[in-house]
């Protein structure tokens, strides 16, 4: 019954635009027929007839009789004949069912990639000391480099799938000062988004960018709680964000032209929409490395990867 019910909207579908491109096509038909018409009566007067002239038939206006001005009416004539031929071809070509052809004007086939990001002999996790203000920060953080579990699965590492432009509609990236830390730790967002920088704590934090060639984009001073900022992130690259007032703050961001997605705390990551066909996946940590993978898209279906991070 499911073959059946979609064959049937198949059918429905292709007979509703086949009748509306044929609709088209027999407009120009007959619009062409009545320029024929007109150009025929207009040939039995072809000798000495001014350029605008009244046939004793229908009373309708000849064009004017310069050679030129036949030759481009009979062309827009066969422009339309044309015309008319490739839209009925289309009314078959595009909808008929059957082939990739059902797909014209349609989504793209996608997939989706997911993974697990891992290492070998993860780090106890440690803290740093705070160096100020330690009446609101506390006296330590969690040191964030590396963030792993007990089977050494690994946190905030970036994935990104080559030559795979984001879609329309995408969240625009938000970093936070709380807990005198910036969270999230790592993200990834696409190039020329507007970030949303934001506090939660009531002490003076500056939230301070850095290109990857150690140039300030900007530098935000945030003295009390509820401020939010806006600021572009222009041109592709990794964007390190840093406190003046508190040392140990670090953040980071990915600016990137191309789809992606950042593990979580199971060291597990998720890119949906992929075009269907063969990627190239790279990988992004702020200590560690891996190389790039090659990986296969199906069309509806999840493709699995796996990356192992090591020390650079």
């Amino acid at each position: 019954m499911p073959t059946c019910s979609r064959l049937r909207g198949v059918t429905e579908n292709f007979t509703t635009r086949s009748t509306d491109l044929n609709r088209i096509a027999s407009s120009i038909l007959a619009k062409t027929s009545h320029q024929s018409r007109r150009r025929s009566k207009c040939r039995e007067h072809a000798g000495g007839v001014p350029h605008r002239h009244e046939t004793r038939a229908t009373g309708e206006r000849c064009p004017m009789r310069h050679s030129k001005g036949m030759r481009f009416l009979t062309r827009r004539t066969g422009a339309d004949v044309r015309l008319a031929a490739a839209i009925a071809v289309a009314a078959i070509a595009v909808v008929w069912p059957g082939g990739e052809a059902v797909r014209t004007g349609g989504a793209q086939a996608v997939g989706t990639i997911t993974g697990v990001v891992a290492m070998d002999d993860p780090p106890v996790p440690t803290t740093v000391p705070v160096t100020a203000d330690q009446a609101f920060c506390g006296e330590r953080v969690p040191n964030e480099e590396i963030v792993a579990d007990e089977k050494g699965r690994v946190a905030n590492a970036v994935i990104r799938v080559t030559g795979v432009p984001w879609p329309e509609g995408v969240a625009p990236p938000t970093i936070d000062n709380i807990g005198c830390r910036f969270a999230p730790h790592v993200q990834i967002a696409p190039t020329r988004s507007r970030l949303l920088v934001t506090s939660q704590d009531d002490v003076l934090h500056s939230t301070h960018s850095y290109d990857d060639r150690q140039r300030t984009d900007f530098n935000i001073a945030m003295p009390f709680a509820g401020m939010e900022v806006h600021r572009p992130l222009r041109r592709p690259g990794v964007v390190r964000i840093e406190c003046d007032s508190h040392s140990w703050m670090r953040g980071w961001i990915v600016v990137s032209n191309d789809l992606g997605a950042v593990t979580d705390g199971g060291g597990t990551f998720t890119v949906e929409g992929v075009p269907a066909g063969t990627h190239e996946l790279t990988i992004w940590h702020e200590r560690l490395a891996a190389r790039p993978q090659s990986v296969t898209v199906t069309a509806g279906q999840t493709t699995e990867v796996a990356f192992t991070l090591a020390q650079p």
